[in-house]
């Protein structure tokens, strides 16, 4: 049968300089209350199943000092890896919740958020996709803003860009959907210097197809109505 420990106040599992194991199923359920370690690492190891960690308010995982990370492991018999998905639960009947990404804020420099895919040693690399979400309303689609960061002197930059390659660089496409009703504009422009004091130049716009340095001919540039 199973192992219960239940306490009035407090239930404490303790190891010195060990390690305390339990070998069976196991349900920590703090009816009021909250599960701490103190000190070391807590480990939550399903070697068959999965581990699922649910609050009825907030769930919060956090390291000191230190890092906290999610990882799956490998799969003997395909060789894959398993899939980690961070999601807000569905709701038939209102709205669901934000995800939110981001670092702490810092009295110094804040940490980076980095999307990133991983590299292949065979196979193509895989892709990273930011998509808005999709409605069956008789509204717009979620909307993908990319937008820099404000500062003191100025805001920060947006850079979209090909990796650099020996061979041939990825082509990069911004286009508007096809729509069997009005496509959507594509617009680019510089920003507008506001202030009416300043003798500073307005902001170019600068289209250059590519050099070559060899004998070769440089890129096409067309423009077409």
């Amino acid at each position: 049968s199973g192992v219960s420990m239940t306490g009035a106040k407090d239930v404490s599992l303790q190891g010195g300089k060990s390690t305390v194991s339990i070998a069976s199923d196991i349900a920590l359920d703090a009816a009021s209350g909250s599960i701490t370690s103190k000190a070391g690492s807590v480990s939550l190891d399903a070697l068959t199943s999965g581990v699922s960690m649910t609050g009825a308010e907030n769930v919060s995982l956090q390291g000191g000092s230190s890092t906290v990370s999610v990882a799956t492991d490998i799969e003997v018999s395909t060789g894959a890896s398993g899939r980690v998905a961070i999601a807000s639960g569905s709701n038939d009947i209102g709205n669901s919740g934000s995800v939110t990404l981001t670092s702490g804020n810092a009295a110094g420099t804040a940490g980076d958020v980095i999307l990133a895919g991983g590299a292949s040693m065979s196979g193509a690399g895989s892709s990273v996709r930011i998509a808005g979400g999709d409605t069956s309303d008789l509204l717009e689609g979620g909307r993908v803003d990319l937008v820099s960061g404000q500062g003191l002197s100025q805001s920060g930059d947006v850079s979209i860009a090909s990796a650099t390659q020996q061979s041939n660089s990825g082509s990069i496409s911004i286009h508007s959907g096809d729509s069997q009703a009005v496509a959507g504009d594509i617009d680019i422009k510089a920003g507008m210097s506001t202030d009416t004091i300043s003798t500073d130049n307005g902001a170019t716009v600068s289209i250059q197809s590519g050099s070559v340095a060899g004998s070769g001919l440089g890129g096409d540039l067309s423009l077409q109505s």
